[in-house]
């Protein structure tokens, strides 16, 4: 986790997730410790949604249990550490993962366990997955693709940069069409159908699908 560049949110909600995994005695903090976590850290959720603890801390002990003897957990497991590489993913190339961007990596996947958590609680998952920020994937996949269109092989930065570079190797022009075309998938399924329900002067999924033909 120290690879990655947390907001103060973000790195409160990983201590509260660190200390439900050690409540409910687990040996590894994964994606369910990390939604816990994250509706401890109230600013990550959309206004009402701070009501779903409760409920989701039932849900989570009833599919997990509690280990006897109890652990202290030392490590992510490998579900959770996917899910902290989703977040980074999310807000890559310079952003920081906020409480919000590790809710948004948890809900990736519609149909997976954290999604069946928030609908056994009580929570529209889908609801909560239209409220929250969409990434600025769209933006940088639209100007990456204005560039390769226009010079073919260009630098792609995928990482947050760590120190000054002032030296770039060109990819591919494939290479460059399969990161811009995993970018807008990723955008489209975060963005919402209808405009007026993103966050402000964000944009509807649509507008990811326009690019998405594009590149395709």
């Amino acid at each position: 986790m120290t690879e990655q560049r947390f907001s103060q949110s973000g790195q409160r909600a990983l201590v509260a997730a660190y200390q439900a995994a050690k409540e409910l005695g687990h040996g590894a903090i994964g994606p369910e410790h990390l939604l816990l976590g994250v509706l401890r850290e109230e600013s990550a959720l959309p206004e009402g949604w701070a009501g779903l603890r409760p409920g989701v801390e039932q849900a989570v002990e009833r599919h997990l249990g509690r280990a006897v003897p109890a652990g202290t957990p030392e490590t992510l497991s490998p579900e959770g550490a996917a899910v902290i590489r989703q977040a980074a993913q999310l807000v890559s190339p310079h952003g920081v993962i906020t409480a919000r961007w590790l809710l948004a990596a948890l809900l990736c996947d519609e149909n997976g366990r954290i999604t069946a958590i928030l609908q056994e609680s009580g929570g529209d998952a889908f609801a909560l997955r239209q409220r929250l920020p969409a990434k600025p994937q769209k933006s940088a996949a639209r100007r990456e693709l204005r560039l390769t269109m226009q010079f073919g092989d260009i630098p792609l930065v995928v990482d947050p940069p760590t120190s000054p570079e002032r030296e770039y190797t060109r990819n591919s022009q494939d290479e460059v069409y399969k990161q811009i075309i995993s970018d807008l998938e990723q955008a489209y399924a975060m963005l919402p159908a209808d405009a007026s329900l993103a966050p402000k002067n964000k944009v509807s999924k649509y507008a990811a699908a326009h690019y998405l033909a594009q590149a395709h």
